[in-house]
């Protein structure tokens, strides 16, 4: 029975050295492991799974940074871009559109809004207030000098309400209006007034 103990024994040492050897491995420079945060909600990579009639869904993804307060105005500070940026491509279309079909050859007018008009229709507490959920990741790295160093990475869903972004290309569009010297140009707003009406922002 101790003959049988001992061989059991022997056959078990390989096997422990093993698979405790790889799980105390020194991790070296430039490795990182995750420590938390491993299940990504659906929403992290479809987001439009979250869209409704009136609202779409916008995910901000932070840089790595050691608070979490960073990561999180990072993540929102991204979901503002996105929203900017997505404003800039639906205006563009509505103009282009409104060219096409109102007769005008020439591109008159061009009321997309600027950067800095933009930056101060979404500030960053407009978005948070749009913030439903946070994915919250926890990170170590392994640096040059084999210090380790723990890091957030966040992400934050938005959801963007449709009426915001219709009142903003009104108002562009009075203003554009305001400023027209002449029949066509009165033309092609009117145009871009009633698409913007008529049609839905977050068409597909």
């Amino acid at each position: 029975m101790k003959k049988v103990i001992f061989f059991s024994l022997l056959l078990l040492i390989p096997f422990l050295v093993f698979n405790f050897g790889c799980a105390k491995r020194q991790l070296m420079p430039g490795e990182e492991i995750q420590i938390a945060g491993k299940n990504k909600p659906e929403w992290t990579y479809d987001p439009i799974s979250r869209d409704t009639k009136n609202l779409r869904a916008f995910v901000g993804v932070s840089h790595d940074f050691q608070m979490e307060g960073d990561a999180r105005a990072d993540a929102l500070k991204d979901a503002r871009q996105q929203i900017i940026d997505y404003m800039g491509i639906t205006g563009k279309r509505i103009i282009r559109e409104a060219i096409a079909t109102s007769g005008v050859s020439s591109d008159i007018i061009n009321p997309a809004m600027d950067k800095k008009e933009e930056s101060e229709f979404l500030s960053e507490s407009h978005i948070k207030t749009r913030a439903k959920n946070y994915h919250i990741e926890r990170w170590q790295r392994v640096k040059a000098d084999y210090s380790v160093e723990n890091y957030y990475k966040i992400y934050v869903l938005v959801l963007f309400d449709e009426s915001d972004t219709q009142k903003y290309f009104q108002e562009v569009l009075a203003e554009a209006k305001k400023k027209a010297d002449n029949d066509d140009k009165q033309r092609l707003i009117q145009k871009a007034e009633q698409l913007l009406n008529d049609k839905s922002l977050f068409e597909r």
